[in-house]
């Protein structure tokens, strides 16, 4: 069912009860290749009310709702360790075992993206709403082209009060799969009889506005998502499309045996891997360090 005033298309989204479904647009016509991907929601015995606000901004979209095939699974959120822009080092393990802390908000951001300023204010406020209920909020700085100087600049020129992780090597932003910012991960604690481990159950847009206004903004994904999972239900809605400044990658670079390895190991490794040293192998040639 779609709905199409003057503002925004208003979809419902009819499926099977407790199964995930994939909401994609096309701008051209229901034959092409351009779909994409706006949301991921778990449906109910109720139709899901959906607003495109993207929408508003095109002449016409075309939707299909398909079902996903596997249920979604908790995803694993990666550990890691970054300092931020003050120099405290932050790690996702050591929040584990702590029971005050329920949730962590990673949100990816850089320098001078436009977008990231429009959304600081609202940012902060979700910060303030959550925070007495448990939840961290980090930003997270995968941005080439920053360093620990100019982050601290712009945060205190912007008013940023957050933790902002530096990801100098990007391998946060690589493992969480980030593509744009501010996009937001935010993990809860999943357990089995053996382990706890961090699991995202939202990714994606902070809210639905396309400007710097925030009054036509109707649908607040992240705090939604939030307020369900902290009073122990589900997220409905568990991605939306993050619109905002692309996260540009470094190539990838090979380590090389002579110039990264070798000198790595000398200087950590082979005191103990010798002959007659303590380690129970020495590395005595290529061959078995290989």
């Amino acid at each position: 069912m779609i709905e199409r005033n003057s503002g925004p298309a208003r979809l419902g989204v009819i499926g099977e009860a407790n199964h995930d479904y994939v909401l994609e647009a096309s701008a051209s016509n229901i034959s092409s290749n351009g779909w994409q991907p706006l949301i991921t929601a778990t449906l109910t015995n109720s139709p899901l009310v959906w607003f495109d606000s993207a929408s508003a901004l095109m002449p016409q979209r075309f939707y299909r709702a398909m079902k996903l095939t596997d249920p979604a699974s908790p995803v694993v959120a990666p550990d890691f360790r970054l300092i931020d822009h003050l120099g405290r080092s932050r790690e996702l393990k050591y929040h584990l075992a702590d029971t005050n802390v329920r949730s962590i908000v990673l949100i990816f951001t850089g320098n001078g993206c436009g977008k990231v300023l429009e959304m600081v204010s609202a940012i902060k406020s979700l910060r303030d709403q959550f925070s007495p209920q448990g939840v961290l909020f980090w930003m997270v700085d995968a941005n080439a082209a920053d360093n620990p100087s100019n982050i601290v600049a712009e945060a205190n020129a912007r008013g940023i009060d957050l933790p902002i992780l530096h990801d100098r090597a990007q391998l946060v932003a690589r493992e969480y799969g980030a593509r744009t910012t501010p996009e937001a991960f935010a993990l809860k604690k999943v357990s089995d009889p053996w382990t706890t481990n961090w699991a995202v159950f939202y990714r994606g847009a902070i809210d639905d506005r396309v400007g710097p206004s925030p009054t036509n903004t109707t649908q607040y994904y992240l705090a939604n998502a939030l307020t369900a999972v902290l009073v122990g239900q589900p997220a409905a809605i568990t991605s939306a499309r993050a619109d905002g400044c692309t996260v540009t990658f470094n190539p990838p670079q090979n380590a090389a045996y002579s110039s990264d390895i070798a000198p790595l190991l000398q200087a950590r490794c082979v005191l103990c891997h010798s002959p007659g040293n303590i380690a129970p192998w020495a590395m005595t040639n290529y061959d078995i360090v290989q």
